[in-house]
C-alpha cells in the first residue's frame, strides 16, 4: 500500500486568514508504484486560507495494484478577531505580573473592539501599540522568546487586517 506523508498543514494547527502556508506532503510505493495521486494543493504550493473556518487538507493515494491509502489533517483558519482572542489567551497563559497582563491585554482588546466595529485602522494602531509594549517589556517581564512570539502573532494579525 502507498505511505503518504503530510507535514504541512500539521493536524490540528491554526493559521489566521490569508496567511501564505505552503503544502507539504509526500507519497511513495516501494513496491507497485503510484498511481495518480490527488490533493487539494500541489506540494510547495499555497493552501486554502482565504475564509475563517475548519478545512480538512486530505491526500489520496492509490498504487498500481489497486491499493489506496487517504491521509486528512484537519486544520482551522482564524479571522483577526478571532486570532486576536487567541493572542489574548496566550498573553493570560504567561503568568506576567497583573498590571503588565493588563496593560497588554487592554491594547488587544481595544483592537478587538474595532475590528468589531470595522475600524481596521484603530485596531491596526492598537496592535501597534501592543507590540511596542512587548519589546518595551522583551528582558523584564517578558523572555526574548515570549516576546517574539506574541509580536509575530501580532504580525500575522495586521497582515490579515491589510489583506
Amino acid at each position: 500500500a502507498p505511505i503518504v506523508t503530510i507535514t504541512s498543514p500539521a493536524n490540528g494547527a491554526q493559521f489566521i486568514q490569508g496567511e501564505t502556508v505552503l503544502a507539504g506532503w509526500s507519497t511513495s510505493d516501494a513496491l507497485s508504484g503510484l498511481a495518480s495521486t490527488s490533493a487539494p494543493t500541489p506540494n510547495g504550493q499555497p493552501i486554502d486560507t482565504a475564509v475563517a473556518g475548519a478545512k480538512t487538507f486530505t491526500v489520496v493515494s492509490p498504487d498500481l495494484a489497486g491499493n489506496v491509502t487517504s491521509v486528512a489533517n484537519t486544520y482551522t483558519v482564524l479571522s483577526p478577531a478571532q486570532a486576536i482572542q487567541g493572542l489574548i489567551a496566550t498573553v493570560k497563559s504567561l503568568n506576567l505580573p497583573k498590571g503588565t497582563e493588563n496593560s497588554l491585554t487592554s491594547k488587544l482588546d481595544s483592537a478587538f473592539a474595532s475590528l468589531q466595529k470595522g475600524q481596521n485602522n484603530a485596531a491596526i494602531n492598537q496592535l501597534n501599540a501592543f507590540m511596542n509594549e512587548v519589546n518595551a517589556q522583551r528582558g523584564k517581564a517578558l523572555t526574548n522568546e515570549q516576546a517574539n512570539t506574541l509580536i509575530q502573532m501580532a504580525q500575522k494579525i495586521i497582515a490579515a487586517i491589510t489583506g
